[in-house]
């Protein structure tokens, strides 16, 4: 065993040629990768796949564009989302509405999708997004209630995305950065409903984003407050499969280090 088996490439060419997803004839692949494994996904994608990919958009903070076919590659903002991250978004939108009812969408989804994919919910800029989310990191905030405050202020994060999402068939394929591999949490789940509560979003507000003293905090408790309690999104069903992730690495290392005679203790 060695920390190769963790690369995403090889990760998702490995799952995809033995599991079969993609055997019905004649039926194309859209591809989407976003985050930062993002261009190694599609790498692993298109070596199984081929021309079975009819066309692509990977948005990564990666350097590299080396990627064979039709795929388009934008760079994007990370950890703070930036215009590229608003740019990002509208990319992102504007793809999977280019889909139909006979394509399949395949979403190849990593750790910094949530910063790289912004579109603020009405009645938040982005800079304010982007202020709050600094606070909030600065101050200590997990990514599980990141993620939710993300997610509760967005248009596309939280499963809102699916609204969007004009193919008939949805897999992703997920390279989890989160402890608890909650679909919720990894990439703020664009492609995951989940239910925030006004209250919640308003008691990690004011637990990490310094009330009273930050407007843009003050802002976003008056929006939560006004909000429903269930925000609206569309119900699809999405194939899901996590092919790897931080414990999986983590067991790696302790297996890995024990073979060099250290004691390992995973917490």
């Amino acid at each position: 065993m060695s920390l190769d088996v963790h690369d995403p490439e090889a990760i998702v060419s490995g799952f995809l040629r033995p599991n079969r997803l993609f055997e019905e004839q004649g039926v194309g692949v859209d591809l989407v990768a976003t985050g930062k494994c993002g261009i190694n996904m599609a790498r692993g994608a298109l070596s199984v796949l081929g021309e079975r990919i009819v066309r692509g958009l990977v948005i990564t903070n990666s350097p590299e564009s080396d990627l064979s076919g039709n795929i388009k590659v934008i760079r994007s903002s990370h950890p703070v989302p930036d215009e590229r991250s608003l740019q990002a978004a509208s990319e992102l939108i504007g793809f999977v509405e280019g889909g139909d009812e006979a394509s399949t969408l395949l979403y190849l989804m990593s750790g910094g999708t949530s910063a790289m994919v912004a579109a603020p919910a009405r009645g938040i800029t982005l800079h304010e997004k982007r202020e709050l989310n600094t606070v909030l990191m600065k101050n200590g905030i997990e990514i599980e209630e990141l993620n939710m405050i993300r997610s509760f202020f967005s248009e596309v994060k939280g499963g809102k995305l699916l609204r969007h999402i004009r193919a008939g068939r949805i897999v992703e394929l997920v390279v989890s950065d989160v402890l608890s591999n909650d679909l919720g949490t990894i990439g703020s789940g664009i492609l995951h409903p989940r239910e925030v509560l006004s209250n919640d979003v308003i008691a990690i507000l004011e637990k990490y984003g310094f009330p009273g003293k930050n407007p843009v905090t003050d802002k976003c408790i008056g929006i939560a407050a006004g909000m429903q309690e269930a925000r609206d999104h569309s119900h699809r069903n999405v194939e899901t499969h996590i092919i790897d992730s931080n414990m999986e690495l983590i067991s790696c290392l302790v297996i890995l280090a024990e073979r060099e005679g250290y004691i390992c203790e995973a917490l």
